[in-house]
């Protein structure tokens, strides 16, 4: 019974609040009985009582009903306990007039009921029409009159409540698809049961049209979601939610109705052969006679309480005749051949309407077939390479298209599965690119638009979700997009491609692309779920086999492709992964067979073929990015010239005499010999040698100047900048905060010894600014960048080649300005005696004048040696090309296009399996150019593995890094809850703010699909992906405890924003500072030929004569400085068509509004924090921010600009 309490607002409505409203969801509302309607006695079941019986259905009894005696009607209750109940009638009409005259008269009727229930507080209503041609408009598929139907209904609810925010759900997508469309200027909403989020918070009365048994549980879990504070009310209209079907089980039929149990039926039309039972909120349960006096009117048999069943039926009915007059039941049988005057009426309004909608159909078909067709326009590239015309593949792309040999096309009903195909989706007729003859000659560059008209039955087909290509030419082609216009129901359709299609003839199958929707797997469409499940399958691939570049197989191996033992032993090297010794990440699959001397090694293919690599096709370089690479790659292929080089320089070949030599490099540069020429003519493909020098034609060998050294020449010398570069430089993720004094070691003291600093109060003492060493601790001023653990254990090994180098600590003293003083470097060897003796270190302090300042500067480029090497082999390639490489290869293996996480993740994907095939090809491969230009030489790659060992997955959250380092505190009312131990820390200030970024369009996203945890677990494609990502990708960690358990919302979004973190942000800091800090070597050198000159011999001599050139004669030689700088003047340069962090190839990545808005959003904020960038650079007072080489911290800035800017976020580690 409705309460006398103040309504609940809901916006633009108001109802009455009942009373109790968790009762609303164990037993029906009530509704208070009217006082003008009365009850009737029973009509006496005595065969013998004919009389009385007919007489009673016009007896009248006086009296009125009080309200507060009128209970909760009990559905068990049966009749004769219903009419035993006290109660009090009074005179009624006993005539018709409440019945409906025709059908839409009775659909309209029920939407007033269904709204004064709702208006009187009522909450859970039931509509239900059960009239047989209803049954019969949804039978057989002519669901749109049904529909049709529905809005009448729905605009009468509006109309009687006033509400503004009404929500109906359709049983399935296509439907509600459809009517969007056709109901543009309708006064509610429209969802589907499939639908991820069917009802939103700011609906205030749902209905749900026709639910079927088979969506039951999605009709509970929205009806329980709408009993939330505030309750709002459901209604469904005609539910079919009960099925008698075999299989299923008693117990389910039993729930069913239980849950039905719950609502209230407010109105109710049920034909009968010689009466009705009807029901209408306020109103009783009425049961009606055919009038046999009066034809065609109807008298009123009895008022119920609660809905009469077949007992009361039959009772009601069964002794009206003699008792050999066939029973009820037999009656009942014929209800199509004893229509009634009111079922007639309701059925000759039926059989018009369905005539008026034949005939409608007939002539818009007689008009023109033409609204059949669907438009379409498809737009692609050719896949020449470079931009070079291919005329031979054009020529015979051209020549396949005269001879019928086409490219085809075929639509996928997202609506109506095909039986005999597993239920996937229906197939169109077969469509055609239409004048590709014309559209694609030889010169054609760029994209290329071609229509296609497809057959398209959009009452037989529905809404298409998907198509099939076919490439019957001779070339592939870069697909980019399929635009259906004006489809009939819908409107636009997009599908972005984005990915070449090769031939069948190579291929052996058709492409699918899906519609640029986003689906759980749960809610996927039944047609496209098949399809779905079968192109994960394809990129699965078999596991075996060479794959050859048409594949699209995304598969794991380990690294067992570096070494080259054919070759000679000194090109053997150990793989890495799947061992206890040298665990790894994997890599992508290319299947090639093993090398003839070790079946545990993969073959290698020949350096000039590097770019045929094998990885998926579409993710190799765009054509774009294809060219921008190829203009500067002939530097990173100096190797095959070094021998050459070497005999047109000076009388000290190898060597840079001066710091002017060095500066020659940028300044003057020289150009390439015309016998050298013939080097680089001889070893590079004819089409490279074009495009570098139609893009670098200032000089082959002329460097950009680095900005480390353009504002000031000397600047980079300083202790200052040598601190600062630890905070704002290329590799600002190692330094860490001092908490024990002396510095100790985790390394094994059974195995290495005494590994313990050796640097003492006293070597540090005097430069504390007035502090203790214990002072300067607790205050948080002392710091270390740490590398000695990390080295030594390869040390000895790597001392035997031609680097002599050391494992160094340095230790540094916040100051009261925020900048980093250096207090002493130690360099340690291994002890001569064994490694067991532990270390032999010396320890070195600053000095500013004679050959003690010379010997400072030579500690501070060891130290900077082994940075360089930690920086690119562990920081730069493993932390973030390496780790990231088996998420890529998870997520195209798991994830549909269609699933959400695909749709966030995959933008920082882009690029990174092609530019890591080509390391393992050309950089980090045995002999290749890391190994040529970085201290640990052979063994780099080695003790990356070993290194690999401490990598924890979490601990790459930025926040998490910053507090394991000792460099952050947690702290709940920082901004990003953490408060920084130096508060001027360009990285981590900028970085922060970044990170928090990342995170919050993280959230909103992953919020928007997933509202529960159990959403999360119950995800098929997620726990496959988190599953795999872990026992296969970074398999040799699978048993880690640290491992997220993807067990709900927050692990998910953690996950996530790591992943995008490391892909995006983290890569960039780590490595588009290369060339600007690096590009001078001098300031980071990456290899040391000598050890520190001892006093007394020739090179101390040196020092103390000519410091600069004993400073060159140790640090990197002339070739390795070209062949370095060459490298990372590419590694640095963004591509002219690099996507930044905030931005997407195409704003049309998925159709659902909120994520474009987040997305929006997201870009907006990294907009105001370039901006907060911009201004602390700006501010004086912060000194790490530019230092003594006046150069900004910009490494974090989220847009960037083309070339060697130094700037920019891209969104995916692609270089």
């Amino acid at each position: 019974m409705a309460s006398s309490f103040p309504n609940p607002s809901f916006g633009h409505c108001s109802f009455v609040a009942p009373s109790n409203p968790s009762s609303s969801t164990h037993f029906p509302l009530s509704f208070p009985r009217p006082s003008s309607l009365a009850a009737f006695p029973p009509i006496s079941s005595t065969k013998n009582g004919s009389v009385s019986k007919i007489r009673a259905k016009f007896e009248k009894f006086q009296g009125e009903i009080p309200q507060d005696d009128t209970q909760e009607p009990n559905p068990s209750m049966s009749l004769q306990q219903q009419e035993q109940q006290p109660s009090v009638s009074q005179e009624v009409e006993e005539d018709d007039s409440c019945l409906p005259s025709d059908l839409e008269g009775a659909v309209r009727q029920s939407g007033e009921a269904a709204g004064l229930f709702v208006s009187s507080g009522g909450l859970r209503a039931i509509v239900e029409l059960l009239i047989p041609q209803l049954q019969f408009l949804d039978d057989e598929g002519a669901q749109a009159e049904l529909w049709e139907l529905s809005r009448v209904f729905l605009e009468s609810v509006i109309e009687e409540t006033k509400c503004e925010k009404v929500k109906a759900v359709f049983p399935d997508a296509g439907a509600a698809a459809l009517l969007e469309y056709r109901w543009k200027d309708a006064s509610f909403k429209i969802s589907s049961l499939s639908d991820r989020k069917p009802v939103d918070t700011a609906d205030e009365i749902v209905v749900m049209v026709v639910p079927d048994y088979q969506m039951l549980e999605n009709v509970e879990k929205i009806a329980a979601a709408l009993s939330d504070d505030p309750p709002r009310p459901l209604i469904m209209w005609n539910p079919r939610l009960i099925s008698e079907d075999v299989g299923v089980g008693f117990n389910v039929r039993k729930l069913r109705r239980y849950f039905l149990s719950t609502f209230t039926t407010v109105y109710s039309m049920r034909p009968l052969p010689s009466g009705a039972v009807f029901r209408a909120y306020p109103g009783l349960w009425k049961v009606f006679f055919d009038d046999k006096d009066r034809p065609g009117r109807y008298l009123l048999a009895k008022e119920l309480i609660s809905r009469p069943d077949a007992g009361d039926l039959e009772i009601i009915f069964g002794n009206v005749a003699e008792s050999n007059d066939p029973s009820f039941f037999d009656k009942a049988a014929g209800v199509l051949s004893s229509v009634t005057r009111f079922m007639k009426a309701i059925f000759l309004t039926f059989l018009n309407f369905m005539s008026f909608l034949k005939k409608e159909r007939e002539s818009k078909k007689m008009l023109s077939e033409e609204k059949k067709k669907i438009k379409g326009e498809v737009v692609l590239m050719k896949s020449n390479v470079l931009d070079f015309n291919d005329f031979h593949a054009s020529f015979l792309d051209r020549l396949h298209e005269f001879l019928g040999q086409r490219v085809s096309l075929q639509l996928v009903s997202a609506v109506h599965g095909d039986h005999r195909n597993g239920l996937r989706g229906i197939l169109g007729k077969t469509a055609y690119l239409e004048d590709w003859i014309t559209t694609i000659t030889p010169l054609t560059a760029g994209e290329a638009t071609f229509n296609v008209t497809f057959d398209w039955d959009e009452e037989e087909m529905g809404i298409p979700g998907a198509f099939f290509i076919r490439n019957d030419h001779h070339s592939e082609f870069y697909l980019k997009s399929l635009t259906l216009r004006h489809v009939p129901g819908y409107g636009r359709i997009y599908f972005l491609c984005n990915s070449s299609v090769y031939p069948f003839r190579t291929s052996k199958k058709d492409r699918v692309f899906f519609v640029n929707q986003t689906y759980l797997p749960s809610e996927t469409p039944e047609p496209l779920r098949k399809l779905r499940e079968d192109e994960l399958q394809s990129l699965r691939g078999g596991g075996n086999g060479e794959l050859q570049e048409w594949d699209r197989v995304y598969d794991y191996a380990l690294y067992n492709d570096l070494a080259d033992p054919d070759k000679g032993s000194e090109y053997a090297r150990p793989v890495l992964g799947g061992s206890i010794n040298y665990p790894y990440p994997r890599r992508g699959r290319t299947g090639r067979p093993p090398t003839k001397s070790d079946p545990e090694t993969e073959s290698r293919i020949p350096l000039v073929q590097s770019l045929n690599i094998y990885v998926p096709r579409d993710e190799r370089f765009g054509h774009v990015k294809l060219s921008d690479f190829f203009a500067y790659a002939l530097k990173a292929l100096l190797q095959f010239i070094k021998p050459g080089l070497e005999e047109y320089f000076d009388a000290t070949p190898g060597e840079f005499d001066s710091f002017q030599d060095v500066l020659d490099l940028y300044e003057g540069g020289f150009r390439v010999p015309d016998g050298l020429f013939e080097v680089i003519r001889e070893n590079i493909a004819a089409p490279l040698i074009k495009e570098i020098f139609r893009t670098d034609g200032e000089g082959l060998f002329k460097f950009p100047m680095p900005q480390v050294i353009k504002e000031d020449r000397a600047a980079w010398r300083t202790d200052e900048e040598f601190g600062r570069e630890m905070l704002a430089g290329v590799n600002p993720v190692v330094i860490r905060r001092l908490q024990v004094f002396p510095p100790t070691s985790k390394l094994d003291p059974e195995v290495y010894g005494d590994q313990n600093s050796k640097i003492t109060e006293e070597h540090i003492i005097h430069n504390l600014d007035g502090f203790t060493v214990e002072e300067a601790i607790n205050k948080n001023r002392l710091f270390i960048l740490d590398h000695h653990d990390s080295l030594m254990p390869y040390l000895r090994r790597i001392n035997t080649t031609s680097t002599k180098t050391y494992a160094s600590r340095t230790l540094l003293f916040l100051k009261e300005d925020g900048t980093l003083k250096p207090l002493a470097i130690e360099l340690s060897l291994p002890n001569p005696r064994g490694d067991e003796y532990g270390a032999v270190s010396k320890v070195f302090v600053p000095a500013e004048q004679g050959v003690g300042r010379s010997i400072w500067q030579l500690a501070k480029a060891y130290a900077a040696v082994n940075d360089s090497g930690y920086h690119q082999l562990i920081s730069h390639w493993l932390n973030t090309h390496a780790v990231i490489e088996p998420f890529v290869i998870a997520t195209n293996r798991q994830l549909s296009v269609l699933h959400p996480v695909y749709k966030l993740l995959h933008p920082h994907f882009r690029d990174t399996m092609n530019i890591n095939a080509l390391a393992r090809q050309i950089l980090i491969n045995a002999g290749g150019l890391l190994e040529a230009t970085v201290f640990p030489s052979k063994y780099s790659m080695e003790m990356s593995a070993v290194l690999y060992k401490d990598w924890v997955f979490l601990e790459q959250a930025l926040p998490a890094d910053l507090i394991k380092r000792g460099m952050a505190i947690e702290d709940s009312k920082s901004p990003h809850g953490v408060r920084l131990v130096i508060e001027d820390y360009p990285y981590a200030v900028d970085g922060l703010e970044i990170w928090s970024a990342i995170k919050t369009w993280v959230t909103d996203y992953c919020s928007y699909y997933y509202k529960t945890d159990e959403t999360v677990r119950d995800d098929s494609e997620l726990q496959s992906w988190w599953k795999e990502l872990r026992e296969k990708g970074h398999g040799d960690k699978k048993d880690e405890p640290w491992w997220p358990k993807m067990q709900n919302i927050s692990e998910l979004i953690d996950t996530c924003t790591i992943i995008i973190w490391i892909a995006s942000a983290l890569h960039a800091a780590v490595n588009f500072g290369q060339y600007p800090y690096a590009g001078y070597l001098p300031n980071r050198p990456t290899i040391s030929r000598k050890f520190m000159p001892e006093e007394g011999t020739p090179e101390y001599k040196e020092l103390e004569s000519d410091p600069d050139k004993a400073f060159l004669r140790t640090i990197t030689a002339q070739v390795q400085t070209l062949l370095g700088v060459s490298l990372i003047e590419i590694l640095s340069r963004h591509s002219s068509d690099e996507v930044y962090l905030g931005q997407r190839d195409s704003p049309e990545w998925t159709t659902d509004k909120v994520p474009l808005e987040v997305f929006e959003k997201f870009g907006k904020k990294l907009a105001e924090i370039e901006e907060a960038i911009t201004k602390r650079n700006e501010d004086l007072t912060l000194k790490n921010r530019a230092g003594p080489v006046l150069m900004p911290y910009t490494l974090l800035y989220p847009s960037g600009d083309e070339g060697l800017s130094g700037r920019g976020i891209p969104n995916s580690t692609s270089i």
